[in-house]
């Protein structure tokens, strides 16, 4: 399902609303950019000292790695980049 940023934050509050201890992580693409939304009940944030930016900023920097190791995959299965030259066979020379 598509769902745009304003939507992904309509539906984070409006569940929020109706939901305790909530947890949520939305992740969705939208003209080609990676969105995540990240909605703590407030219990959580108070009890558990849980921080929603903290959260994003994690997902983020995981979530890149994990692109960049799907974009490598492509490249090699596409006969682009050969195998001798993925980063994980590549040797250190002294």
């Amino acid at each position: 399902m598509e769902l745009s940023v304003d939507a992904a934050k309509n539906l984070a509050f409006e569940m929020s609303r109706s939901t305790d201890n909530l947890f949520l992580v939305l992740a969705s693409e939208n003209d080609g950019k990676a969105n995540l939304t990240v909605m703590l009940s407030e219990n959580l944030v108070k009890e558990k000292g849980l921080n929603a930016a903290t959260i994003i900023r994690e997902l983020a920097r995981r979530y890149r790695g994990a692109v960049a190791v799907s974009h490598i995959l492509q490249l090699q299965a596409a006969g682009i980049l050969p195998e001798s030259q993925l980063p994980w066979q590549r040797q250190k020379r002294f």
